[in-house]
């Protein structure tokens, strides 16, 4: 299953807020890394807004915004 959608069926489980706001991470397990979701909405968010990131929260693929940083340092932490 692709890192997409497997953030689609999160939303589509109603994990997350009825308005689609959030985010969701899966951390790859023995590197160190995850993806995440770095889009405003994770309604409609196309497979390019799943992001690569390391635990240390440095960009590995894609773009993110900046105003992301402080998402993804949260669930790098968790």
């Amino acid at each position: 299953m692709t890192k997409w959608l497997m953030a689609q069926r999160v939303v589509a489980s109603g994990a997350i807020c009825a308005n689609g706001h959030g985010n969701v991470s899966l951390r790859v397990p023995g590197a160190g890394e995850m993806y995440f979701t770095g889009g405003p909405s994770l309604r409609n968010n196309a497979p390019s807004g799943v992001v690569r990131v390391r635990l240390d929260g440095s960009l590995l693929e894609g773009e993110l915004p900046p105003i992301q940083g402080a998402v993804v340092a949260m669930h790098t932490g968790l």
